[in-house]
Parts: C-alpha cells; sequence; structure tokens
C-alpha cells in the first residue's frame, strides 16, 4: 500500500537573495516550515551570501511559533531541564535516564533474538539510541554501551549499577547548558511544554508493570543498593515539589 501524502499548504514564493527564495509550508497540525527554494543558475558563492537571509527568516518563524517541542530530541532535553529546576541534582537525573536505558533495554530485549546479529531492528533499541543523542554521545559510544547491556539482561543481569551506567551528572550538566544556549541564542524557543497523552495511573502501571519489574528485579540481583539509592532520591524530589506547590 502505497503512503499517502501528506497535504501541505504553501504561501507564494518571496525573494530573499539573489537566485534563493523562500516559502512557508503549514503541515496538517499546523506546525509551519521554512522552505529554501534555490533557482538552476545559482552557483555555491550566491547561496553562501544568502545564509544570513535564510537563517534570518528562519529564527522569525521559530519566534513566531517556538520551536517544535514534541520532536524527541527537544522533549527529552525540556524534561530534563525541568527536572533541574524542580530540585533535581545532574547526578540524579543521570541516575534517572541510566535506569530508563535499562527499562528500555529490557523491552528491547524481547524484540531481538540475537545482538550479535549484522541487523538489528528495534523500536525500543532506536528510542535508546536518540535519548542518548539528545544528551550529545556519540553513536560510537553509544553502541558501546547499549549492546553489550543488551546481552547481559539477555543473560539475566543487570547491565550497571545505576550510578555507573553510560551517563554520568557532567554529561546532563553539559547537555542542559547547551540547551540553555541554544534558547539564548534562538536556535530553540520554548513557548508551550511537550504534549503528552494523559494516561490515568492504574492503566500506566498496568501497561508497565512487568517491563519495569523485570528491571528492578535485576537490579537488585546484580546492584542492591542502586535502586533504592534512586527511589530515595525520587521520593524526596517529589517531598520538596508538594511542599512547593503547596
Amino acid at each position: 500500500m502505497k503512503k499517502q501524502l501528506e497535504q501541505i499548504l504553501s504561501t507564494s514564493s518571496l525573494p530573499l537573495s539573489k537566485g534563493v527564495r523562500k516559502r512557508v509550508l503549514t503541515r496538517k497540525d499546523n506546525r509551519r516550515e521554512l522552505a529554501v527554494i534555490i533557482s538552476e543558475d545559482t552557483s555555491a558563492e550566491d547561496l553562501r551570501k544568502a545564509w544570513a537571509a535564510i537563517d534570518r527568516a528562519r529564527t522569525q518563524l521559530r519566534r513566531q511559533q517556538g520551536s517544535n517541542m514534541n520532536e524527541l530530541h527537544n522533549a527529552l532535553l525540556y524534561g530534563y531541564s525541568e527536572m533541574k529546576v524542580n530540585g533535581w541534582s545532574y547526578n540524579a537525573i543521570a541516575m534517572d535516564i541510566n535506569y530508563d536505558c535499562i527499562v528500555n533495554l529490557c523491552r528491547a530485549a524481547n524484540e531481538i533474538p540475537d545482538p550479535d546479529a549484522p541487523r538489528i531492528e528495534s523500536e525500543w533499541l532506536s528510542n535508546t539510541v536518540h535519548m542518548l543523542k539528545a544528551l550529545r554521545m556519540k553513536d560510537k559510544e553509544i553502541l558501546s554501551w547499549l549492546i553489550p547491556g543488551l546481552k547481559e539482561i539477555k543473560a539475566g543481569s543487570a547491565p550497571w549499577a545505576l550510578d555507573s551506567g553510560p551517563v554520568e551528572g557532567l554529561r546532563v550538566r553539559d547537555a542542559l547548558r547547551q540547551w540553555r544556549q541554544e534558547q539564548t541564542a534562538e536556535r530553540v524557543v520554548v513557548k508551550a511544554s511537550p504534549k503528552s497523552r494523559l494516561m490515568p495511573l492504574k492503566e500506566l502501571e498496568e501497561k508497565n508493570k512487568e517491563v519495569w519489574q523485570m528491571a528492578n528485579n535485576l537490579l537488585n540481583q546484580s546492584f542492591p543498593e542502586s535502586l533504592a539509592k534512586l527511589d530515595n532520591l525520587a521520593e524526596k524530589y517529589l517531598k520538596r515539589k508538594m511542599e512547593k506547590s503547596g
């Protein structure tokens, strides 16, 4: 079956520079995107000279509608930034991310029969890669953690303690500093929080109970103090948040 093309509305084209024009495209979800049109006789030098105008047009559009916070990269960094605002330390955020990585690998273990296969397809492994890329990790480093980690889980062990996994506090600090710098430079404009589907707590627990239990059992077996430390931190930060809001 052929994938149906998304209907997109477009403005008429407007000149940006010699040989370069722009259109603003409106998607079905009402997000607008900048389209740059280059004529056949536009030279590399013409394009170089047009770059400042292209960047201004892009920044103007970003100011008007804000960056897309529903893109995974933005949604993750927004969430980690909110955790820091709510009192989580960088090290605690890192531990929470390392736990999420283990949970995702537990899900991926059910999708991947052989971690040594030449080609691996797994939604949850892919999600974990994107999570770590948001923290500015490179592909080679990510896979050096995730593939051995997946093998450990399939062998019945937790791949790492939560305070010594792929993400450490300094990495979280650096990623959030970069996130703030991008906002200052208007490469990211936050106008609204990411959209999330509200789910009753009971439904959320039922949906994730099995994989959470699997991750917790592995951690309690391999690193018994690690999960308790994260639970204590989470309880402390939740209590602090409730005191501030109450």
